[in-house]
């Protein structure tokens, strides 16, 4: 999640057990309420929010906006969040699999992985309040346009 919103860390709830945060290398905006025992699809919402970004019903590009999907799963009335993704220009989109791994690919091109959800939301927010370039996310894949 923190890759798609242009924070270098990778974002997670933190997990604790027994009063130990069993994931202390990962981050999570300050303010943001968690449960600790699911990844609920709000939690990750709130998150988004709180670098700026807004739900919107579209991941068609706007001028001036940058763009993220949440991908998520719905079971026993929950909503599960499984993965983000980054817009980067038309029909064109960044994903984190894992600590070292980023890949472009078609908007449309996690449609048949399931573990990432068959459910989307999409966000936006100003292009400005990103908090790192573009361009050091993924220099040697990221294309304009």
């Amino acid at each position: 999640m923190g890759f798609a919103v242009g924070v270098l860390k990778w974002w997670e709830p933190p997990k604790v057990s027994g009063g130990i945060r069993k994931n202390p290398h990962h981050d999570w905006p300050k303010g943001v309420a968690v449960d600790d025992s699911e990844a609920l699809l709000e939690s990750y919402i709130q998150a988004a929010q709180s670098v700026g970004f807004v739900k919107c019903d579209t991941d068609d590009s706007e001028d001036g906006q940058e763009k993220i999907t949440l991908y998520f799963t719905a079971s026993g009335g929950k909503n599960f969040f499984q993965h983000a993704t980054l817009h980067i220009g038309k029909n064109r989109c960044l994903s984190k699999l894992g600590r070292d791994s980023d890949i472009e690919h078609p908007t449309n091109g996690l449609d048949r992985v399931v573990f990432y959800g068959s459910e989307r939301l999409h966000m936006k927010r100003d292009a400005s309040l990103r908090p790192i370039p573009r361009s050091l996310v993924s220099p040697a894949r990221y294309r304009s346009g």
